[in-house]
C-alpha cells in the first residue's frame, strides 16, 4: 500500500499535481514515516508550492534517515533559496563529503563563491577598497 502511494505521489508530482501528490505522499508517509525517499518527494513537492518551511522539515528528516550527498544537497538548495546561504554552504560541503564526486555540490558551491566575490569586490582571496 505504502508503495502504491508513493509511485501514485511521485507520478502525479511529474504531472504538477502538486496538492494532489502531497496528499499521496502524506499517506505512505502515514505507513511508513522512516523512509528518507518519501521526505525527499514531499520536500520537493512542497518547494514547487513555495512552502518553504514544510520544504525544509522534509528535507531535514531525509538528511536524518539518510545522509546521502542527495539528501544534503536538496537541504543546502532549499536553505540557498530561503536566502540561509550559510547553511547552505554548510549542506554542500557536507554533500561532498558523503560523495567527493558529486558535481551538483560542487558546482553549487563555486556558484556562490563567484556570487560572494562579486557581491563583495573580491579578487582572489583580497578584498579590494
Amino acid at each position: 500500500m505504502e508503495m502504491d502511494m508513493f509511485e501514485e505521489g511521485k507520478n502525479l508530482l511529474k504531472q504538477g499535481n502538486i496538492d494532489e501528490a502531497i496528499a499521496a505522499l502524506r499517506a505512505a508517509l502515514e505507513l511508513d514515516d522512516e523512509n528518507a525517499e518519501i521526505h525527499t518527494y514531499l520536500g520537493v513537492a512542497y518547494s514547487k508550492k513555495n512552502d518553504r518551511l514544510h520544504a525544509v522539515y522534509h528535507f531535514e528528516q531525509a538528511v536524518n534517515l539518510d545522509e546521502s550527498a542527495r539528501a544534503y544537497f536538496n537541504l543546502g538548495a532549499m536553505y540557498e533559496q530561503s536566502k540561509r546561504i550559510d547553511e547552505a554552504v554548510r549542506q554542500y560541503k557536507m554533500a561532498l563529503e558523503a560523495d567527493r564526486g558529486y558535481t551538483k555540490a560542487s558546482d553549487a558551491l563555486n556558484r556562490l563563491r563567484e556570487q560572494y566575490a562579486i557581491e563583495h569586490h573580491v579578487e582572489e582571496g583580497v578584498a579590494s577598497n
